[in-house]
């Protein structure tokens, strides 16, 4: 991630090839780059989801010699990103999965962990819940929706991601928790349901948790912060809600495990 500019991916795919085709690493490179900024203008057009449209317009894909291929979202389509997640619902689920005999076990070896994990969404939730009661932000809840973590964002909306063309986050822990959300979310699309995804999505989700208790002990929501810097506390609680919703959602469709509201 560039802070404050831009997140990046970088893909060797076009020197890998080389070994199977005619031509330099750099032509393939760019070939892929011109297929790939069609793809994303095809697929951004089909979208149904004005959000999600956005997000494909955000993306920039760039051919550097001697054959790296770069995906760059900027910070628009950066703002666009979060808002989504802000707004995403996980499925309810509050029972513990009691028919998976390995699964039981491994919930049992790392007990500490889920309880830190736990811990970290209770805490997200707490503040959220304390940003409603202050004014700072409007949770209403969805439709069918009674208790908090099915509470959405509704004012302001959306949060106040960008000063002018940049990202209004400025402290370096803001940025890593970012970073680790799309770490997370990458590493969980590839994950299968299977006992895999239990020692994987806890390992996602107790990093998760310290990065956001670095960001937490780092960066301000309450005191003189939450009157002269609003936007930037209220941008702050939108990265509250993400990490309340990734870790509910490793906890319950994952795990199988309760997400609390309160410890």
């Amino acid at each position: 991630m560039n802070t404050g500019t831009q997140m990046e991916y970088t893909s060797a795919i076009a020197l890998k090839l080389t070994g199977t085709q005619n031509r330099s690493a750099t032509d393939i490179a760019q070939q892929i780059a011109v297929d790939l900024t069609q793809t994303i203008e095809v697929a951004s057009a089909a979208t149904c989801s004005p959000s999600v449209d956005r997000v494909w317009q955000g993306f920039d894909v760039q051919a550097i010699s001697p054959g790296w291929i770069y995906f760059r979202l900027n910070p628009t389509g950066t703002a666009e990103w979060l808002q989504v997640l802000v707004d995403y619902m996980p499925m309810a689920c509050n029972s513990v999965n009691g028919g998976n005999t390995e699964n039981n076990n491994q919930i049992l070896r790392n007990s500490t962990n889920i309880f830190k994990v736990q811990h970290v969404h209770a805490r997200c939730c707490s503040l959220l819940r304390l940003a409603d009661q202050e004014g700072l932000i409007r949770l209403n809840p969805a439709e069918g929706e009674a208790s908090l973590p099915g509470w959405l964002v509704t004012e302001p909306y959306p949060l106040p991601w960008l000063s002018g063309d940049r990202l209004r986050l400025e402290h370096p822990s803001e940025y890593a928790l970012i970073a680790q959300l799309v770490t997370v979310l990458d590493a969980l699309s590839e994950l299968p349901p299977t006992a895999d995804y239990q020692a994987r999505g806890l390992k996602l989700a107790l990093a998760l948790s310290q990065s956001f208790q670095r960001f937490y002990a780092a960066c301000r929501l309450w005191g003189e912060a939450k009157t002269a810097q609003l936007p930037l506390v209220q941008t702050r609680l939108g990265l509250v809600r993400i990490t309340q919703v990734v870790l509910q959602t490793i906890l319950q469709e994952g795990l199988q495990l309760l997400a609390p509201l309160e410890l």
